[in-house]
């Protein structure tokens, strides 16, 4: 039932006929479209407001001579755990407050500094909506 509304979707947005196509299909295209997101990560550049490291982010959130940083780099987790559940439809952030999202990302971040931010924050956005579809 999911597939036929994302299906739909796709033909009002796309503007052609998709048509009916099985589930096994369905999935498969799924599976293509999330596989290269891992390919776009490495030529899409996120915008953040500094760098885009766990370092910067660990760092911004130690400093207190730099509020501005802090705060945008926080906003920026925000949104982007806003507009994940806002693509996917999955409620995963119900439950959640924002202190608690910046603390986990802050120790996600400790211990992999080099890895770009939005990187772990994508990881972190997919082990909450699957820790949120287990409930």
């Amino acid at each position: 039932m999911m597939h036929a509304f994302i299906i739909k979707y796709l033909e009002v947005v796309s503007g052609r006929q998709i048509g009916s196509i099985g589930i096994k299909h369905f999935f498969a295209v799924i599976f293509i479209i999330l596989s290269n997101q891992s390919e776009a990560q490495q030529t899409v550049r996120i915008l953040t407001p500094d760098s885009d490291t766990c370092l910067a982010y660990t760092q911004a959130m130690e400093a207190t001579d730099n509020p501005a940083l802090t705060a945008a780099l926080g906003g920026w987790a925000l949104g982007f755990f806003s507009g994940v559940a806002q693509g996917t439809g999955i409620d995963y952030l119900r439950d959640a407050d924002a202190s608690g999202l910046f603390h986990q990302l802050y120790s996600e971040c400790l211990g992999q500094p080099r890895l770009p931010l939005s990187v772990v924050a994508e990881h972190m956005a997919r082990d909450l909506i699957a820790a949120r579809q287990r409930k």
